[in-house]
């Protein structure tokens, strides 16, 4: 997403962590927090482990110095 940072830069970064802050005083406050105690264990592994497998794969290339061509947006020719 190289174009988003071009787009928004710092401005946009720190308005994306104030929202953030927000949301999770909001939570916070109204008590619905707490509601994550009703999501399984497995479920948040699940979520955790597949974010980090993302960010992960999407490091690889970065961190091999590796050049790569530019992909197509679809994989249906149409």
């Amino acid at each position: 997403m190289p174009g988003l940072w071009r787009a928004f830069g710092m401005s946009g970064l720190a308005m994306v962590t104030v929202m953030a802050g927000i949301l999770l005083l909001l939570m916070g406050l109204t008590g619905l927090g707490a509601a994550v105690k009703f999501i399984p264990r497995m479920v948040v592994i699940g979520f955790t482990n597949g974010i980090a497998i993302l960010i992960a794969s999407t490091q690889i290339k970065d961190f091999f110095g590796l050049k790569t061509g530019r992909f197509r947006a679809s994989f249906y020719p149409g």
